[in-house]
């Protein structure tokens, strides 16, 4: 929801207010989605002006009174102060994670990423093409390195839906691409 309300046309204060607020609750549930917020406030800044963003900053700092109650309660509480029973995050995670994943194996990553790839180049004008990019790398780069992605895919999901908008624009391009050249034969 936060991501539709800053695409549509010239998203108004309400729409960045909105947003700032969906991207606040939902990083009470997951806290990585405050680093999308954190990518997408200067976006805003950049295409609409510092008004709106500071809309979206404030509409999601409207959450971390929960953030900063609920995080002594949860991991940090069980692994006594840590967040997790070993290192949470290392570099020597990434290649497991690859190979092992349950979901996101080698295969499955390639019929993904490669139309999306493709599809970045389909999604018309830089803001537009950066605010769906931006939950993809986030996710990614923030869970790659993480000690269970591997076990716990849910971690990527969160980019599932505009990977999903990149796979619809990579495949429309290849399909009129296609469709070019089979009716340039037939002329």
């Amino acid at each position: 929801m936060s991501i539709a309300a800053l695409l549509g046309p010239t998203p108004g204060e309400g729409a960045a207010t909105a947003s700032g607020l969906a991207l606040g609750f939902a990083t009470v549930v997951k806290l990585t989605n405050g680093l999308i917020g954190l990518v997408l406030v200067p976006l805003v800044a950049i295409r609409y002006g510092l008004r709106r963003a500071a809309l979206v900053a404030v509409g999601g700092l409207v959450s971390a009174p929960i953030v900063i109650a609920w995080w002594p309660k949860g991991y940090v509480q069980i692994y006594d102060g840590a967040i997790a029973p070993v290192p949470a995050y290392s570099l020597d995670y990434i290649g497991p994670n690859l190979r092992t994943s349950t979901i996101f194996t080698p295969l499955m990553l390639l019929v993904l990423v490669l139309p999306s790839l493709v599809g970045i180049t389909g999604i018309e004008g830089w803001y537009a093409r950066s605010v769906i990019v931006t939950p993809v790398a986030v996710t990614a780069l923030a869970y790659s390195g993480y000690y269970v992605t591997d076990l716990h895919p849910r971690f990527l999901s969160v980019a599932l839906p505009f990977i999903f908008v990149l796979f619809a624009a990579g495949a429309r391009l290849l399909v009129l691409r296609v469709h070019h050249v089979l009716w340039g034969l037939r002329g």
